[in-house]
C-alpha cells in the first residue's frame, strides 16, 4: 500500500497509519472496547476529588479484577467490592456511603452489560 497523496509508503501492516503528509488510513477499523464494570466503576466515580487517586495500586488492582470477573461475577461479589471501596474511603479518610456505593457498583454492571 502505498499513500495516495504523496507516495512515499510503500507497505504498511499496522492500522491505523498516520502517513507524514497527514492522511490516515485505516480508521474505520478501530472499534473501541466495550465498557467492562472495573473502568465504568471508576469513570462513575473519578469525579470525586480523591487525594492520590492516580497512583492508588489497590484501586487499579480492583479495576483489573472486576473487568476479568466480568458482569456476572461482579454482580455476585458486590459485597465484597464495596468493602474494598470502604477499605479505601477509610484509609483516606473520605466519607462513605454504603448505599450509594452499592447504587454505582450496580450501575457499572449494568453499563458494561447494555454495552456488549
Amino acid at each position: 500500500m502505498s499513500c495516495n497523496q504523496c507516495q512515499l509508503v510503500r507497505y504498511v501492516t499496522v492500522f491505523p497509519y498516520r502517513c507524514i503528509c497527514g492522511n490516515v488510513y485505516g480508521e474505520a477499523a478501530i472499534v473501541p472496547p466495550p465498557p467492562r464494570p472495573g473502568t465504568s466503576l471508576k469513570e462513575l466515580i473519578s469525579w470525586f476529588p480523591v487525594p492520590g487517586k492516580e497512583g492508588c495500586q489497590s484501586c487499579k488492582s480492583l479495576e483489573a479484577k472486576m473487568n476479568r470477573w466480568g458482569p456476572d461475577v461482579c454482580r455476585a461479589k458486590r459485597e465484597y467490592i464495596a468493602k474494598k471501596l470502604w477499605v479505601a474511603a477509610q484509609r483516606r479518610k473520605l466519607p462513605y456511603n454504603r448505599r450509594l456505593v452499592l447504587i454505582l457498583i450496580d450501575r457499572a454492571i449494568a453499563n458494561s452489560e447494555s454495552a456488549a
